[in-house]
């Protein structure tokens, strides 16, 4: 774990930089996120000096963490399709079928993040100083890898999609949402003869709260159950009238579907995927600096991080997106 012995403690408080060669404990648990608990990594609070409650989604604590230090890049071969099986005709050779693999290449990408805590921290004593600085860079740490996922898995040739298409004189999104958007996205998912339970919905606040305000034709009953995660805010349970239920993650970088305006064209917004498909190669430790002088009249201390990662979507079908248009004119 990254947490510092006293002398280490007070150096970074009296220097203001230290690398965490663990990365992989700032962004996320071991523990697995399920429908009754919650791997969530959350800050270890400094009297006075609260945490704030809008904390970064918990996407990064379900995806799958590499250790690639040391490599150029990374490599992991994925089977697209299966062999295929055929009569055989006595005193003739069986058809040949081979299955069909492709690789997903991972490149070294470096980031800088930036957050800020109360500079009344610095009053506190070194290793609590030390857990309030790692907190706040463990939450830009986080949103970040949040981002590089919200954009890799729907850009991956490996995901499957889930059209949607409107009438002509659609505006926005919003006419998607009725009593079988969620049953159908789910049953996308799991190719031909599947229906996998383990994804969770990776969407945007605002299409949860779209679920939320489905109503019935006739009785005008809420057509969506929705039950929060009380340790995860983030997460979640979303079922239907039918019985169909999933997990969901919020995620702000999502485009939500509710009010995304429609054109002929396919636009990207929610997605249906196992996260432990994705994987997230991180090359080496995770630099924090601290300084004072650019939020000084604020009183707030800077906190500066560097990590090198990448992420992408890694098994064939591991993802269902949705997709939107309206029709084009007649």
């Amino acid at each position: 774990m990254n947490r510092m012995t006293n002398e280490a403690a007070a150096e970074f408080k009296r220097t203001g930089k230290h690398t965490f060669e663990n990365v992989r404990s700032l962004i996320q648990t071991r523990s697995a996120i399920t429908t009754g608990t919650t791997g969530v990594i959350g800050p270890v609070g400094v009297d006075g000096i609260n945490d704030p409650v809008a904390m970064p989604s918990a996407l990064a604590d379900l995806v799958n963490l590499v250790d690639a230090t040391g490599m150029s890049s990374y490599k992991v071969a994925v089977e697209v399709s299966d062999s295929a099986a055929d009569d055989i005709t006595e005193g003739s050779a069986a058809t040949e079928s081979e299955p069909v693999f492709a690789t997903v290449t991972f490149t070294p990408g470096n980031y800088g993040l930036m957050s800020y805590v109360s500079k009344e921290i610095r009053k506190q004593s070194p290793l609590n100083y030390e857990e309030k600085v790692t907190a706040a860079a463990r939450r830009a740490l986080r949103r970040k890898v949040n981002k590089l996922v919200a954009a890799a898995v729907p850009a991956s040739s490996l995901a499957e999609t889930f059209d949607l298409t409107a009438a002509n004189s659609a505006t926005d999104g919003s006419v998607f949402f009725d009593a079988k958007l969620l049953s159908n996205i789910i049953l996308a998912y799991g190719g031909d003869e599947g229906v996998d339970g383990s994804p969770f919905l990776v969407l945007n606040k605002k299409d949860l709260k779209a679920f939320a305000a489905v109503r019935g034709t006739n009785e005008f009953l809420p057509v969506y159950s929705i039950i929060p995660n009380e340790v995860s805010p983030s997460t979640g349970i979303i079922k239907d009238n039918n019985g169909l239920s999933c997990r969901y993650v919020l995620s702000k970088d999502v485009t939500a579907l509710c009010d995304a305006t429609l054109t002929t064209s396919y636009k990207t917004t929610m997605f249906f995927c196992n996260l432990s498909m994705v994987d997230v190669p991180l090359w080496g430790g995770y630099d924090v600096s601290v300084s004072e002088d650019y939020k000084f009249a604020e009183g707030l201390l800077s906190v500066r991080g560097e990590v090198t990662a990448d992420a992408d979507l890694v098994a064939q079908g591991g993802a269902v997106i949705v997709r939107a248009k309206k029709a084009a004119s007649a």
